[in-house]
């Protein structure tokens, strides 16, 4: 990413609210300078400040200058859990029965809209 002449690079990327606005903190009081912006698992970026809605493939990430890139970094590794910046799309971590009753969703979803399409098909050929 281009920005006026600076690099970018991306330091932390969570799906959890409380570690990235933790993050956010630690940069702030050590005074590096940072962008953020929310991320989907199938590729839209939107600059923060949006509404935060954790969720499955949603993501907070944070991106500082490449030139404070070890400094920032040496910041974040001082926090009381583990830096990444390529979470899987559970990085939310739901509680085990939101977990379930999302894939329940998915999975009826996916039924009816097969339904839906053999329906379909089912009326064209007749």
């Amino acid at each position: 990413m281009k920005e006026a002449g600076t690099d970018f690079v991306t330091v932390l990327c969570t799906g959890q609210l409380v570690k990235f606005d933790m993050a956010v903190g630690a940069l702030r009081e050590a005074g590096i300078a940072h962008q953020v912006r929310a991320e989907t698992s199938t590729g839209l970026k939107v600059a923060m400040p949006v509404i935060a809605a954790p969720g499955p493939g949603r993501f907070f990430t944070i991106l500082v200058p490449a030139n404070v890139e070890s400094e920032a970094r040496q910041v974040l590794s001082e926090l009381p859990f583990e830096i990444t910046t390529n979470p899987g799309s559970w990085d939310f971590e739901p509680q085990p029965t939101v977990k379930g009753w999302l894939k329940v969703f998915i999975i009826g979803v996916v039924a009816l809209l097969l339904l839906y399409w053999i329906v379909y098909i089912i009326g064209i050929l007749r």
